[in-house]
């Protein structure tokens, strides 16, 4: 027996599956909801027997490993190398292929980078403004550690600098998304992150894949916010930021409180809302809703005070109802969103988390509020 076959055979699909979808037994087999296309009806078939799952909707099939790539986005190397860890197999010849090297060099550009940030936030003259600004908006240093908060400096290269003295060269560096090339005549690259409060984007496993990035004066002429660049490791639309800090907390509770922006997190996080994530502010997709169901049933959403009448935010209810989901809603008791609401009295923004209403009442109460004062 080859190590892809002894891998193999100590797995249980079944298992694996189940850690990223819910299944239910039907007859001989398992089924769930297609995590590969949107469906209100279980066509997605997973047999313990063979060892292979079937969606009868999109016609995705395959083993165990075929699975993890399509669902994780690896090649078949990486997959079988996760799996192997999971299973206890012990890999021979495990060298890396020309993408899984790419992938690990791009990891550690964003884990250096990050730690140069997060040292000019916490120790550095340069992150004064950063943590005052910090300080003033009611966030205490120990989350600023809790969740890698860094500081990207107010100059044109200090970041590509750092990185060139690590021995990256700039194929690599402008492969991350850390710089951008000028433009013109003017030969050479400046750093994307500058002058701004730095959150980490990080995968489940912990891994930085990503940045974003605040400025810390709001001005007409630059936008609030600024994203790492798509890379092979970045995909803006498969995360939630603050996930590998709080998905303990999620899986011991079996519910999930997701916001919309990073100061969301931060604030709940500190009035004893452990286990919150954001949605970065975006229309909400079916990769981040099968990211959350893989941990919990029960969804919490604290968005912003205008969600009842936000289009996109019904789509996004539409796919965690077909995810199986239980939603809920936490109302904002007149405050604009849960950063204010939790800074201003964390004791009744606990109160009203606890008290979220099934997302079908709320809206309910919503429409009869807005037609009783018309």
């Amino acid at each position: 027996m080859d190590q892809v076959e002894e891998v193999k055979s100590k797995a249980d699909i079944v298992e694996i599956v189940s850690s990223y979808i819910p299944l239910k037994k039907s007859g001989r087999n398992f089924s769930g909801l297609c995590p590969f296309h949107g469906e209100k009806t279980p066509s997605f078939m997973v047999s313990s027997e063979r060892q292979v799952f079937k969606c009868f909707g999109c016609g995705e099939g395959g083993d165990v490993i075929t699975f993890l790539e399509k669902i994780e986005g690896w090649e078949f190397r990486e997959a079988l190398e996760e799996l192997a860890k999971k299973v206890g197999v012990k890999l021979k010849n495990t060298k890396p292929t020309a993408a899984g090297r790419q992938k690990e060099k791009l990891l550690k550009i964003n884990s250096l980078v990050g730690k140069f940030y997060s040292y000019l936030l916490l120790k550095h003259k340069a992150g004064e403004r950063a943590r005052e600004y910090l300080l003033k908006r009611g966030i205490k240093e120990s989350t600023w550690v809790k969740y890698g908060l860094g500081y990207s400096p107010n100059s044109w290269d200090q970041a590509y600098s750092f990185l060139k003295k690590k021995g990256f060269d700039d194929v690599d560096i402008a492969s991350s998304g850390m710089i951008i090339a000028r433009q013109g005549t003017k030969r050479g690259y400046y750093d994307r992150f500058r002058d701004r409060l730095v959150f980490p984007i990080r995968d489940k496993k912990g891994d930085t894949v990503g940045f974003s990035a605040r400025t810390l004066v709001d001005a007409v002429d630059q936008p609030k916010y600024v994203n790492s660049s798509e890379t092979v490791i970045f995909h803006k639309g498969s995360l939630l930021f603050g996930l590998d800090v709080a998905k303990e907390a999620i899986r011991q509770k079996g519910e999930c409180f997701l916001v919309e922006g990073e100061f969301d997190v931060l604030s709940s996080f500190q009035a004893g809302v452990e286990n919150v994530v954001a949605s970065k502010g975006t229309a909400l997709t079916d990769m981040q809703i099968a990211l959350v169901a893989r941990f919990c049933e029960t969804l919490i959403l604290g968005l912003d005070a205008d969600f009842a009448g936000d289009k996109a935010a019904r789509r996004g209810i539409e796919i965690m109802d077909k995810a199986g989901l239980n939603i809920k809603v936490m109302g904002m008791n007149g405050f604009k969103d849960p950063d204010e609401f939790a800074r201003k009295d964390a004791d009744k923004f606990k109160k009203a988390y606890i008290g979220a209403s099934n997302v079908y009442d709320y809206y309910l109460e919503s429409i009869t509020s807005r037609f009783d004062s018309a």
